[in-house]
């Protein structure tokens, strides 16, 4: 799916959303990955699949999706 949605930005068909818009959701990612798992030096940075995937197909219209 990342390499689709990879191949598409750079035919044109995606097109990259703005500065601001990334740096919003990167803090919506931060806090909701900051709100579901628990500090620890042995645990990575985790991402939920779903939601995720649902990102890169819908783009930003995903956001608020239940899962």
């Amino acid at each position: 799916m990342q390499s689709r949605w990879f191949a598409q930005l750079t035919k044109g068909d995606q097109k990259l959303p703005t500065k601001q818009e990334m740096l919003s959701e990167i803090e919506k990612d931060i806090k909701a990955i900051n709100d579901r798992y628990y500090a620890s030096k042995r645990h990575p940075i985790q991402v939920e699949y779903i939601p995720f995937m649902d990102k890169l197909t819908y783009g930003s219209q995903s956001v608020g999706r239940s899962t």
